[in-house]
């Protein structure tokens, strides 16, 4: 079939929604399917190009000034513009279905299309598009936003949720009573070079833990540093890695001087794929600190290589961690819970290694031929229906 894709985030922009989008339709490319992106412009990227396949068509945004993060002027103005793309390319393709990742700003694109051509319509809703509680305009606050992402939910054909989580917010914030087809976000299974820990630098007798994502305040990498501070009390010859980049970086930075442990702590920014697979290979537990995740698409990374897992226990992530199964569900904002799981699963080999078996095992459950599969099957769906 023939498909229109909309995310106003794909690699090298924005984090793990974008990653994920990027994975999804290179599966449908492979499986067979054409397929068409419309996404945000950024300095220094073409404004089209094909890459594995997938064919990706870049609109210029007013004042995208990251690769992380989107300002608000170029969230308002991405669905004009990428609408009048949008419009061209269905004018040159007979679309079988249009998915849109994100209720706003994409959402909105796809409401306009939808109602002009009729093109059946399938909305991804992925967290923060509904919900971000570390955001004052995250939608589900902000009366404007909340009205546009009611729009878009009330108009799509069928809504498909990351996690249980994402399909609660959706029923609590915008009163959508209408079915929800909950998902899972699924990852590739990945070939890389293994390394050393020699060869990253990492000294082969430490207990590192590891963290990944943009460093954004949702994520609370201050409350990962200050658990570290406590850890290190316990465990001496611990290390923290964190990879990613974003505005907190100073701060994060500062902090981690003030507390004297900043030559504990690798800031290694923003790395390759393959970087990134092998520190995970070589650490020992995942963190994830957020004060919210949609799904966290960085913990199926680190299940695939049998990371033991602690994370906070709000958000889609409690659809993937059973405590004391393959990780430890904590709550957010509590460096001192934190710390104290650390250093609970650090000094307990046989726990860690009990969480390394399940969660390679229930990897399988989460590779992107399975989403695919299932997301095919609802893009037929629609289309039978419409």
């Amino acid at each position: 079939m023939k498909i229109l894709i909309i995310n106003y985030e794909y690699p090298p922009l924005g984090g793990g929604g974008g990653i994920f989008t990027r994975d999804l339709v290179e599966e449908f490319v492979r499986e067979g399917h054409y397929v068409d992106v419309v996404t945000t412009h950024f300095k220094g990227l073409s404004l089209y190009e094909k890459i594995n396949g997938v064919n990706i068509y870049r609109v210029k945004v007013l004042c995208r000034k990251s690769l992380e993060i989107a300002t608000i002027l170029s969230l308002l103005t991405f669905p004009i513009l990428a609408f009048l793309k949008a419009l061209i390319l269905c004018a040159r393709n007979k679309y079988d279905v249009i998915n849109t990742h994100f209720a706003v700003p994409s959402g909105i694109v796809s409401l306009i299309l939808v109602k002009i051509l009729r093109i059946p319509s399938v909305l991804s809703i992925l967290g923060g598009d509904i919900f971000d509680p570390s955001k004052k305009l995250s939608p589900h606050r902000h009366f404007l936003f909340r009205r546009a992402v009611k729009m878009v939910l009330n108009n799509a054909e069928i809504v498909i949720a990351e996690s249980t989580d994402t399909a609660k917010n959706a029923r609590k914030y915008y009163n959508f009573n209408k079915q929800i087809n909950v998902i899972p976000i699924g990852i590739p299974r990945k070939i890389f070079f293994s390394s050393s820990r020699a060869e990253l630098d990492m000294d082969k007798n430490n207990i590192y833990l590891i963290s990944v994502g943009r460093l954004v305040k949702r994520k609370r990498y201050d409350i990962l540093i200050k658990a570290f501070n406590i850890v290190l009390k316990k465990i001496n010859n611990s290390q923290l890695i964190i990879l990613g980049d974003g505005p907190e970086k100073q701060n994060l930075f500062e902090l981690a001087e003030t507390l004297g442990i900043l030559n504990k702590i690798k800031f290694a920014g923003r790395v390759t794929d393959e970087q990134k697979n092998q520190y995970l290979q070589n650490s020992d537990l995942y963190i994830l600190s957020s004060e919210h995740e949609g799904f966290g698409i960085v913990i199926l990374e680190a299940m695939s290589h049998g990371l033991p897992i602690i994370s906070t226990n709000i958000g889609g992530q409690t659809d993937i961690i059973t405590s004391s199964k393959n990780g430890i569900l904590i709550n957010p904002n509590d460096e001192e819970e934190m710390a104290r799981a650390i250093i609970s699963l650090a000094l307990d080999e046989r726990a860690r290694k009990i969480m390394a078996v399940n969660n390679k095992q229930y990897f399988n459950n989460y590779d992107i031929k399975v989403t695919a599969k299932k997301y095919i099957d609802i893009f037929e769906k629609v289309i039978s229906i419409v």
